[in-house]
């Protein structure tokens, strides 16, 4: 018998994955979100953060020299050379760093979920054991990157369309996770898984 399994959870931009992972942490899986292993690579002193700012220029600097992820958000989703030159310097050690922390993991017993919202597009599929992906409606997407973003509806769009279209992760998912209706009703779903 298993005495431990990786769960990937994965989706579009705003469908609701962070909320899942949050709800399978109240019931007792550890978790790890990928974004904050990035945050942590973009700190000021990092050698990931001197070829972000040597490659962007200080232009993406915050008057306290921390990079405004904002302003590095719109120069690379407007233009995909640049996204790709981003994710060249930040994806490997992220990768290296997350591999390290699941081989770690596998020594325990337990529930370990990660969030990785580029699990497919990364070829990551295959360090987790299932992978759940969070569905939601493009309008319910568009609505919630405009709120928490403020994003114009091109910037939406370039968001949206750099990931993998939803439908297909979700025919590679081992589990999918319709998130179209209540925070409540997410809760019984995720549950349920």
């Amino acid at each position: 018998m298993r005495k431990n399994i990786v769960i990937g959870v994965t989706g579009g931009v705003c469908t609701g994955k962070s909320t899942v992972l949050a709800i399978l942490k109240d019931m007792g899986a550890e978790v790890l979100d990928v974004d904050d292993l990035v945050h942590e690579y973009l700190r000021p002193g990092t050698s990931v953060y001197r070829r972000v700012v040597h490659v962007f220029g200080r232009g993406i600097l915050k008057p306290d020299k921390e990079i405004n992820r904002g302003v590095l958000g719109r120069i690379v989703f407007a233009r995909h050379r640049l996204r790709k030159r981003l994710e060249d310097i930040i994806h490997p050690p992220v990768i290296k760093d997350l591999k390290r922390k699941i081989k770690a993991f596998r020594r325990k017993r337990g529930v370990l979920a990660i969030e990785i919202p580029l699990l497919y597009e990364k070829h990551l599929d295959n360090i987790t054991d299932r992978v759940i992906v969070v569905s939601a409606p493009m309008k319910v997407q568009k609505k919630r990157l405009k709120s928490l973003f403020h994003l114009s509806p091109a910037e939406i769009e370039e968001r949206i369309k750099s990931q993998m279209n939803i439908r297909e992760k979700a025919k590679r998912a081992d589990i999918v996770i319709k998130n179209f209706s209540t925070a409540a009703r997410l809760k019984e779903l995720t549950r349920e898984v």
